[in-house]
């Protein structure tokens, strides 16, 4: 299944907040599924460590890079050329 997570998603998942479902939970970590997330999370995160409302050491531009390597995650392109990618009865978005 191929999951687009929302910034918040995405936030708790990786930083283990307890309010994500375990269904989500399950979801994003199950080996099969693909995540992708998109350039406006990316941008989202770091206004938020910006703000002072969020803080990933050792700077927001490390720990995204690190973060999506350890998610295997995808950078879905601002405009997707790829109609199949977004059109696709199997995309869940959380």
């Amino acid at each position: 299944m191929k999951l687009l997570l929302d910034t918040h998603i995405w936030l708790w998942y990786s930083l283990g907040d307890e309010r994500l479902p375990e269904e989500m939970m399950r979801a994003i970590a199950a080996p099969s599924n693909t995540r992708y997330i998109s350039p406006m999370s990316l941008w989202e995160t770091v206004l938020l460590t910006e703000k002072g409302k969020l803080n990933l050491p050792p700077d927001p531009y490390i720990w995204i890079d690190f973060n999506l390597k350890m998610l295997g995650a995808q950078e879905v392109p601002l405009l997707t050329v790829d109609p199949g990618l977004m059109d696709t009865p199997s995309l869940q978005l959380f």
